[in-house]
């Protein structure tokens, strides 16, 4: 799904006159993992977590049903050098779990109103 997905996008090129552009790679994890090999082009790290965010969504609403085994959503996003640059999660929480819904503000377990 990463390649096709890339594909549809198209890397943003460097201009002669720009500042050279990082590759980022966008590796969708879940039982397995599928390593992204094209990459894209951004200026600066942002632009890399918007994509990011961009593609998540394009992944949720191509199937909505798509949840790994532990009911989340992770990309793991690199640079060139396979160092990870930063992860994209995406937690689905049941609520009617036993001990009910709950919040973690501030590494506090605080009970949600209902």
């Amino acid at each position: 799904m990463t390649a096709e997905w890339l594909m549809g996008k198209g890397a943003c090129a460097a201009t002669p006159e720009s500042e050279p552009m990082a590759r980022y790679f966008f590796h969708l994890v879940d039982h397995s993992v599928d390593l992204d090999d094209m990459g894209m082009e951004f200026a600066n790290p942002e632009d890399a977590k918007r994509e990011a965010v961009r593609y998540a969504s394009s992944l949720l609403a191509d199937d909505p049903g798509l949840r790994l085994p532990d009911n989340g959503l992770r990309i793991n996003v690199t640079r060139e050098d396979g160092q990870l640059s930063f992860a994209l999660l995406i937690l689905a929480v049941d609520g009617q779990q036993p001990g009910g819904p709950i919040r973690v503000i501030d590494e506090r377990e605080i009970p949600v109103p209902t």
